[in-house]
């Protein structure tokens, strides 16, 4: 199961800003995530939550980081 808290922890080791809030955009403004960033992130939350996540599922109508936390809770 995916944890919240650890979600948001990991997720602050690869975003360029100090606070993360749902409405904040993964990629470009907001988090800003780089695409080996984002890799790096979802790797490390497969190992902490021991979670199998299909990288290619994550289509681009995922564009916060709520409807990532989301998708991936739901999953």
């Amino acid at each position: 199961m995916l944890s919240r808290e650890i979600f948001d922890q990991i997720l602050q080791k690869y975003a360029k800003m100090q606070v993360i809030d749902d409405n904040d955009i993964l990629f470009g403004s907001g988090v800003n995530l780089s695409s080996i960033a984002f890799t790096e992130f979802i790797m490390d939350l497969e190992e902490e939550c021991d979670l199998d996540i299909d990288i290619d599922g994550l289509d681009a109508s995922i564009q916060t980081v709520g409807q990532l936390y989301n998708h991936l809770a739901a999953g």
